[in-house]
């Protein structure tokens, strides 16, 4: 039983990085009506990459550190890449959209997008000079030369259906569900985004977790932003950030699939064909995967995150 509790704590674990939109905990009501607002930014969302030859030309007050990769979202978020030692690591800060300025809040900097025309058509560029905290690494600056900004990819975010104006926002976790039926069945609802209390249950049940089990646990998910330009950030109250990407499954938007950029627990412990429903309801988003487990026997797994329009 210990074993089959662990797989379960792995599910929760990366319970931030599948996401799907559902109604609220009554089944019987069926009044799907949707009273979101508009999201701050929702014709402006897009997404800056380096490309890697480009990338000497962004200087960091870290020369470990380099800028790859720059999202705007519709929620008025800048969800930033950077590399270190081959790894990716993320960093988030609000942003105030001036027409081709993108200004960090806080003081903490510009992004300007300017467009160059050369013989080999119309190149997209950006000007540089920002300072943000990168959890895991620290404070970082990046800035482009005087005159001489980087060339970029530019991807506009791709609105495909009303779903996905009503999907991209930030979202604030409410809770979460869990739902396993297998040995043993378990069923519990939790009232915040604190995966502490999670693990707390299953040592409720006669589970001892190793000290590194408990780190696993340590996180406490306070938002979750997405954005058409496919990608989707996860932000911990100590100030982690996880991020993933994503795409609808079908034309009938009731199903997408995400897949952790840096590979983490949902890579390892939650097999490729998970799927993510899709439904909304007033201004509520319950965030539901199902899979199957495999351990010592197979479970079937539903797990729901609630979120709150934020």
């Amino acid at each position: 039983m210990k074993k089959h509790l662990f797989y379960l704590a792995m599910v929760i674990m990366a319970s931030g990085l599948f996401v799907a939109c559902g109604g609220d905990d009554d089944d019987n009501n069926t009044d799907n009506k949707v009273t979101l607002t508009t999201a701050k930014y929702a014709d402006e969302a897009v997404s800056f990459v380096i490309p890697e030859g480009n990338r000497k030309k962004v200087v960091s007050s870290d020369e470990t550190v380099s800028l790859s990769r720059i999202d705007i979202t519709e929620s008025g978020m800048a969800l930033i890449e950077v590399i270190k030692g081959g790894k990716k690591k993320y960093a988030q800060e609000n942003v105030t959209i001036n027409g081709n300025e993108y200004v960090l809040n806080g003081g903490k900097g510009r992004i300007v997008r300017e467009v160059a025309a050369s013989r080999a058509g119309v190149n997209l560029m950006l000007t540089i000079n920002i300072t943000i905290y990168v959890p895991g690494i620290g404070t970082v600056t990046f800035s482009t030369e005087t005159n001489d900004p980087v060339g970029v990819i530019e991807k506009a975010a791709t609105i495909a259906s009303q779903a996905s104006v009503n999907l991209a926002r930030t979202w604030k976790v409410t809770g979460f569900i869990v739902d396993l039926k297998g040995d043993p069945d378990v069923y519990k609802e939790f009232n915040s985004g604190d995966l502490n209390a999670l693990r707390a249950y299953i040592e409720d049940r006669e589970y001892t977790f190793t000290d590194e089990e408990k780190e696993a646990f340590n996180r406490y998910i306070e938002t979750i932003t997405i954005s058409n330009t496919g990608m989707v950030s996860i932000a911990y109250r100590d100030g982690r950030i996880d991020a993933a990407e994503w795409s609808w499954l079908n034309s009938q938007y009731e199903t997408f699939k995400m897949k952790l950029i840096e590979e983490g627990m949902g890579n390892k412990f939650i097999p490729e064909n998970t799927t993510v429903s899709v439904v909304f309801k007033n201004n509520l988003c319950n965030l539901t995967l199902s899979t199957h487990i495999t351990g010592s026997e197979t479970y079937d797994v539903s797990l729901t995150i609630k979120m709150q329009e934020k």
